[in-house]
């Protein structure tokens, strides 16, 4: 009877260890989760920061012109397109659906702003970004670099200035829906790496 209850403690024992241990491991990854998803976080904050220090614009006017603009009631119409200084030019990183530049069809991603209404830009961007805004229904002209299959060409565009649609609720909720596919992804990858690791150990 004593032997019995000996191993019985014995067993309990184990299965305390056994369970002390899988509580551990369990808060180990929680742990990991968090400082993951801590990273994460800042590296979205971080990349937002670093957009707004190269004065990213959003709608054809840079977030500095429509802040100090809005502040003095002036007028922040663009041409909706969103802008970036790269290597020392101003390049149109996407030419936003629906706004002034998309309906005129002749402003591409990736083209160069060269001039705008005459005026050299360089690699002015702020200079850039407010003389891309101005008054609603106003045309603006630009002188762009592009790229394509037989070499570069210099193309000049006229676009009228008008307000930019906000994205719709959908599609909001799609690139939200796309961004937590991206992140359970991997997740899931880690998982299965941290599998592997413990497997072969």
């Amino acid at each position: 009877k004593a032997e019995a209850q000996k191993q019985a403690e014995a067993q309990q024992q184990a299965e305390e260890r056994k369970r002390a241990e899988e509580q551990k491991r369990k808060t180990e990854e929680q742990k990991k989760k968090a400082e993951e998803e801590k990273k994460r976080t800042e590296a979205e904050q971080k990349k937002k920061d670093d957009a707004k220090k190269n004065g990213q614009a959003q709608g054809g006017g840079w977030s500095l012109f429509s802040d100090a603009a809005s502040a003095l009631g002036l007028p922040t119409c663009g041409v909706g397109v969103n802008l970036a200084c790269k290597d020392k030019n101003v390049v149109v990183t996407e030419v936003i659906q629906g706004g002034p530049a998309h309906k005129s069809g002749n402003v591409c991603k990736d083209d160069v702003v060269l001039e705008v209404d005459g005026s050299a830009v360089g690699s002015d961007d702020v200079s850039a970004g407010w003389k891309l805004s101005g008054p609603k229904g106003s045309d603006v002209k630009l002188k762009l670099r592009r790229s394509g299959f037989f070499g570069t060409e210099t193309v000049d565009v006229t676009v009228k200035r008008d307000d930019t649609p906000a994205p719709s609720a959908a599609e909001e909720a799609q690139k939200k829906a796309e961004a937590q596919k991206q992140a359970e992804a991997q997740q899931q990858a880690e998982e299965r790496k941290r599998a592997e690791e413990q497997k072969r150990k």
